[in-house]
Parts: structure tokens; C-alpha cells; sequence
């Protein structure tokens, strides 16, 4: 039987080792090729990608006019209250020469300051820095040096200068989608526009064409804010926005994210920012009347528009 089973193997590999070697040989042949082809389509999609990431100087251009004018058509109707002492939009624009009306909520994570935040951005001429600092994570900045970093980082943006901010336009980058789409405008004019949409100079141009900012921070107590606030540069107001510190823990508690550092996970650690916070907040109440305001935590919409009934306060909004 081994015998047989033999003789019939012999007559299998003498039938089908000439074809097998044929097949082997085209595989071999199509492999050879391959880093060649793969070289190619790599440069080839490099060299495309680095123009499709490059502003055309006529494309810069005809994206800004096109941002500028949609932001006039939003502003037809805009009217000033008759408390305020600004006159004119260009008064707002940076590009004009003018201070831009900014705002930046302080405040704790699980506060309500997204809620707020979005109040504010819902002018369709508002750009909105949706927490600029979370690359920090779950820690709060409190001195330097994370101080000293914060300082630069909120000097440039809120020149619009984005010429030494390579870190953290490099995160930007890569944040998540839920947080680009809190930047209307920015993730509207470049949902197509690719990594283009983070390079400095396109940046500097393109914030300065609105007449209103929001920022909104967890991430850095309310001490740190005052040069801006001293400042006659800008034209900035600030809301330090506080909540019961047991409502803060328990929504954080719901939270992965918080446990894993201790000034998001520990009372004492929010408590003590809080605390620090207040002391300042009667500080600023003095210095800044017009300029400062204190918010507890509502539910609605309409608990947060009664805050704002004072025209002479927001001097805009």
C-alpha cells in the first residue's frame, strides 16, 4: 500500500511541480514590483498632500472675503443698546484696528459652563475657545511654571497670534469632533479643508475678522486672569461661574476621566480652588464692576438671561 501510495505521489509531483513553478515564479515577479509601485504612490500622495495642506495665496483670500462677508449679512440687524458705548462693528474688529468684545467664563468642571458657553456663542459673528487648555487634562493651573505657559498661550490667542503656538495648535489637531464643532465658524469654513486650517498665518487673519469672542476655561483659576483685566489692550469681560461644590463632586463622580487626578476626583483639592477663587471674586468686584460678574449655576436659559438684564454690563449682549 506505501508503495502505491508512493507511485501515485511521484506521478502528482511530476504532474503539477512545472505549474506550481511557473505560479511561483509570477508571484515572485508581481512582489519585486511592488516597492517600486509603493514608492511611487507614496511620493506621489506625499507631494499631493503638501499642496492640498499649502494656502494658495488667491484661496487665503477668497476664504477670507467669503468669512467676512457672511459675518456683515449676520450683522444687518445687529443693534447696540442705547447704554453702550460702542457705536459701530468695525469698533470690534481687530483687522480695523478696533478691541474686540470678549468674554472668558472661569469655572469648575461639571458647572454648567459648556451650557453658558454655548449661550454666548449663539451669535453667528462669535468665535468660541472651547477650553484651550485641555491639554493639562484633568489638572488645574494654578503657578508657575503652568502658569507662565497659560499667560503666553491666552496673550496670543487673545491677539490672535498664532505665530509661537505650535503645541497647541498641534493638539488641536487631533481633538475630538465634539469639541472642533464648538468653533462654528473655524469648523465650518474647514471641515475640507484639512491641516491647512491650523497653520499660523491663516489663523492670525482668520480670527481677526469677528467682532465678538468666548472663551471658556476650567482649567486655570480666576487670580490668573487679572493682567488681561488690568489691561487697557482688551476689551474683556469675565464671568467666574460656581455651583454647590456637592453637586460638582457627585456630577463628577458619573465621570471616568475625573478620577484619575486628584484636583478633579478630591473635594479638598476643589474646595480649596473655590475657596481662592471667592477671594479673588471680591477682589475683582471692586476693581472690575463692569467688567467682572459672579454667576451661581442656573438650570435654564431664562435663569441666565436674567443675569444679563443690565445692558451696561455685557455692554453688547
Amino acid at each position: 500500500m506505501l508503495k502505491s501510495w508512493l507511485a501515485r505521489n511521484a506521478i502528482f509531483k511530476a504532474k503539477y511541480t512545472k505549474w506550481a513553478f511557473l505560479a511561483l515564479l509570477a508571484i515572485v515577479s508581481f512582489i519585486s514590483l511592488l516597492p517600486l509601485t509603493r514608492k511611487y504612490t507614496i511620493v506621489l500622495n506625499s507631494s499631493t498632500k503638501e499642496v492640498h495642506n499649502t494656502w494658495t495665496g488667491e484661496e487665503l483670500l477668497d476664504t477670507l472675503d467669503a468669512e467676512r462677508k457672511r459675518i456683515q449679512s449676520a450683522l444687518v440687524n445687529f443693534t447696540f443698546p442705547t447704554e453702550s458705548s460702542t457705536r459701530s462693528i468695525k469698533e470690534l474688529l481687530l483687522e480695523e484696528g478696533g478691541a474686540q468684545h470678549m468674554t472668558i467664563i472661569i469655572s469648575y468642571w461639571r458647572s454648567g459652563s459648556t451650557f453658558l458657553g454655548d449661550i454666548l456663542n449663539s451669535h453667528p459673528a462669535t468665535v468660541y475657545f472651547y477650553e484651550p487648555f485641555k491639554s493639562y487634562r484633568a489638572q488645574q493651573i494654578r503657578s508657575p511654571p503652568h502658569s507662565e505657559e497659560a499667560y503666553q498661550l491666552l496673550t496670543q490667542l487673545l491677539n490672535s497670534n498664532y505665530s509661537d503656538t505650535e503645541a497647541y495648535l498641534e493638539f488641536e489637531k487631533n481633538r475630538n469632533s465634539f469639541v472642533k464643532q464648538k468653533n462654528i465658524p473655524l469648523h465650518r469654513v474647514c471641515k475640507h479643508k484639512g491641516a491647512k486650517c491650523f497653520e499660523p498665518h491663516f489663523l492670525s487673519q482668520f480670527m481677526k475678522l469677528y467682532p465678538f469672542m468666548v472663551m471658556k476655561i476650567t482649567r486655570l483659576r480666576l487670580s490668573l486672569i487679572e493682567p488681561f483685566l488690568i489691561s487697557l489692550r482688551y476689551n474683556l469681560r469675565v464671568i467666574l461661574l460656581v455651583r454647590d461644590p456637592r453637586g460638582i463632586m457627585t456630577s463628577r463622580s458619573h465621570h471616568a476621566w475625573c478620577n484619575k487626578d486628584p484636583d478633579c476626583a478630591q473635594p479638598l483639592h476643589t474646595c480649596s480652588d473655590m475657596i481662592a477663587d471667592y477671594a479673588t471674586a471680591i477682589r475683582f468686584s471692586e476693581m472690575f464692576p463692569k467688567r467682572f460678574m459672579i454667576l451661581r449655576g442656573p438650570r435654564t436659559i431664562g435663569d441666565f438671561r436674567r443675569y444679563f438684564r443690565e445692558p451696561t454690563w455685557m455692554n453688547i449682549y
